[in-house]
Formats: structure tokens, C-alpha cells, sequence
């Protein structure tokens, strides 16, 4: 929508909604925007009265309408109104205030088509600076631009960051990068007929985050580390280059005709982000389950210290209840690695992951200390 601004621009406006917002939010939100020239609740009705009574012919023509269908007909009229309606300011802020708290956020467009950089700074300070704090996302395709927003220092932003960010209140604003697209299929090569995943230049909008509302909501409390406008961001390009590296994901199951009757860890499914740096739980949630489940299947040469998989826990002295369970673990490359719980890797078998258990660091360090090993400084020897 476009929002009332001085005579000599407009600014187009965006709200994004969280799927949770039902239909009578949805509608009170509209009800509570105020049509300007008519001054009236949007609606309907009040477009169709807009673009019959109050828009010249020179606007309409503009919009490739006419003054005949429009009179004749409710749909152009209302078609009309639509292209042509301007929002007051006031009544958009006070929309997204009375819409239930964090599922409504506004975005504008900043140098994009009708943003907010067209505008006079030195006559509409007030005007600009009202939407730079209060709107928290903004459109933008330059990369020193989608920088500052960022609250990050770029070659081309430098001498103005720090003006930029004040006007921001010192408050790192998430960037976005939309199409613009105006039909389903676009026109190879044709910028100005493209179609939905068509960016212009390769400005592609990339969010690391769950893909829901509340993905965007984390995006942005911390734009720098979570979103990236261009082809691809760096490291899916490392992932890609570099697939044999990472892990997909692993799977465990219960072996077929298994006549164990407890689940334990059957059916689990876990994706591993490649970012993944951390695993944080709880004493016994089952993070030294993982860790070790994961060197087996990458085919540690240090079983001896797990902590799990071993006889005293998961393994038992009969092997049970690990014997009953399949680990499997799928690479980025495709490849899969599979093994019973209950066994120890090959001693043959390539090493595809550098495990340090908990058990093996401690003692390390401890006769580091003692002087009793110089162990500790030839492990970590290049």
C-alpha cells in the first residue's frame, strides 16, 4: 500500500502478518487504516467510491483506466481505487499498534522503487526519521546499504554509519531484498517480466531460520548473523563445494524383528545444521548420546573412552539394548554410513570425524598437569 507522503514522492508500504492472526484481526487491521482525500475506513466500497468521485481523469489514465468503466462497472472502479488509494500515516501506525503484539510488522522499501531514500531529507527530517524508528524491516539491494542497516562497517559505508545508525537509534535494522515480481513465469533475460524466484542481479533474499513467523521474528534481533541478500550465501556455497565434509543428518532405528519393547532411541530423525557449534541440555538429555553416536558412525578411533555406547550403560554386558538399534548417518555428498550401536567401527575404516570424548580431554589434561605424559602436547601437535 501506499502511504501519504510530501507532494514530491510516495512511499509504498509492506505489513507482514503472522499465521496465527485470524480473519476478524485481519479485517479490523484494514477497517483501522484511513483512506486519504476521502478520509474514510478502508474497504470496499470506499475504493469504488474513491475512484469514482475524487480521481481525475489525468490519474486515471495514468493507470491505464477510463472514466466509463469505472462509472459502468464495480470491479474497474474498484481495481482503480486500489492502484491509487493512499493510506494516512497515522492510521497505519495506529493499526500495527492495536494488532496483537509481535504479529504485525511493517517494512519499507528504502532506495526500491517509491522507498524512503527518494525523500527530501532536509525538508521531511521529521518524516524520514519517524519510519526509520519505528518500521523494523526495509527493503534494500546495495550491498553497503544492507551493511548499515545491519549495524555493520563497509568500505562504502564508513563515513556514514554512524549518522545512519543514530538515525536508527543505534538499533540493527533486518535488510530484505523482494522480486517484484508481476506474473507467475517470467521472461528470461527480461528484468522487467519477472516472474516468482526471479531477483533482480541475484538480490535474493536469504533468512537462517526456522521458516515461520517466529524464524523472522529471531532474524531480526540479529540481522547480521541471519540474513544475507545476494546469489548464495557463503557458507551454502562451502557446504556445496565442499559436500563430503558435512553431515545431513543422522537416523536411528530399531532393527527389524526386534523384540525389545522399549522405544528408547527408535525413530529419531535429527538434521545437523552445518553451523552447528554447540549441543546445550540438561544432565542426561542426551547429549552424550549424541556425541557418541555420531564418532561411531564416523568411525572414531576412540571408542575405548565413549561414554555412552559402552558395556556399564546403552551397550550392557549382552550388548542389549544397543544391539537392537541402527545408527545411520547421511552426508551432504549422499554417502551414508551405517552400524549397529552394539559394535565399534572397522579398525580399517577411513576417519571421518575428530572426536575428543569428555573422558580422554579430562585425562590428557590431568597428567599434563601432573607431568606424568607429554601425551597431551603430541596430540596436539600439527
Amino acid at each position: 500500500m501506499r502511504v501519504v507522503a510530501p507532494t514530491d514522492w510516495r512511499l509504498n508500504i509492506h505489513a507482514v502478518f503472522s499465521n496465527e492472526a485470524t480473519q476478524q484481526e485481519l479485517s479490523d487491521f484494514k477497517s483501522n487504516l484511513t483512506v486519504a482525500l476521502i478520509n474514510q475506513p478502508l474497504s470496499d466500497e470506499c475504493l469504488i467510491k474513491l475512484a469514482r468521485n475524487n480521481l481525475n481523469d489525468d490519474i486515471l489514465k495514468k493507470h491505464g483506466k477510463n472514466r466509463q468503466d469505472i462509472t459502468l462497472n464495480d470491479s474497474h472502479a474498484f481495481e482503480a481505487g486500489a492502484e491509487c488509494a493512499e493510506i494516512t500515516q497515522e492510521s497505519f501506525k495506529k493499526a500495527i499498534q492495536n494488532f496483537p503484539k509481535g504479529q504485525a510488522i511493517p517494512f519499507v522499501p528504502w532506495e526500491t522503487y517509491n522507498g524512503l531514500a527518494d525523500a527530501d531529507w532536509a525538508n521531511h527530517y521529521a518524516y524520514v526519521r519517524d519510519f526509520m524508528t519505528s518500521t523494523p524491516i526495509f527493503e534494500s539491494r546495495r550491498e553497503e546499504t544492507v551493511a548499515a542497516f545491519n549495524g555493520v562497517k563497509h568500505p562504502k559505508n564508513f563515513k556514514w554509519l554512524d549518522p545512519f545508525q543514530s538515525a536508527l537509534n543505534n538499533k540493527p535494522h533486518l535488510a530484505v531484498s523482494g522480486s517484484d515480481a508481476h506474473r507467475y513465469v517470467g521472461v528470461q533475460g527480461d528484468n522487467e517480466k519477472r516472474g516468482y524466484g526471479d531477483f533482480p542481479s541475484g538480490k535474493c533474499t536469504w533468512i537462517k531460520a526456522d521458516p515461520t513467523f517466529q524464524g523472522l521474528l529471531q532474524a531480526m534481533k540479529e540481522p547480521a548473523k541471519r540474513s544475507f541478500i545476494g546469489e548464495m550465501p557463503h557458507k551454502t556455497k562451502e557446504v556445496l563445494e565442499n559436500k563430503t565434509f558435512f553431515i545431513d543428518k543422522l537416523e536411528i532405528t530399531k532393527k527389524s524383528g526386534s523384540q525389545l519393547s522399549e522405544e528408547w532411541l527408535s525413530n529419531t530423525t535429527i538434521q545437523i545444521n552445518p553451523d552447528l557449534v554447540a549441543v546445550i541440555g540438561n544432565k542426561g538429555s542426551g547429549k552424550s548420546a549424541l556425541a557418541d553416536i555420531l564418532a561411531l558412525l564416523g568411525n572414531t578411533k576412540q571408542h575405548s573412552h565413549f561414554s555412552f555406547l559402552k558395556k556399564e550403560r546403552f551397550r550392557g554386558r549382552n550388548g542389549d539394548p544397543a544391539k537392537h538399534f541402527i545408527g545411520k548417518l547421511s552426508w551432504a555428498s549422499g554417502a551414508i554410513s551405517e552400524i549397529s550401536l552394539s559394535e565399534n567401527p572397522a579398525a580399517e575404516s577411513v576417519e571421518l570425524v575428530r572426536y575428543i570424548p569428555q573422558g580422554l580431554f579430562e585425562g590428557l589434561c590431568n597428567d599434563h598437569a601432573s607431568g606424568k605424559t607429554d601425551t597431551f602436547e603430541k596430540s596436539c601437535a600439527p
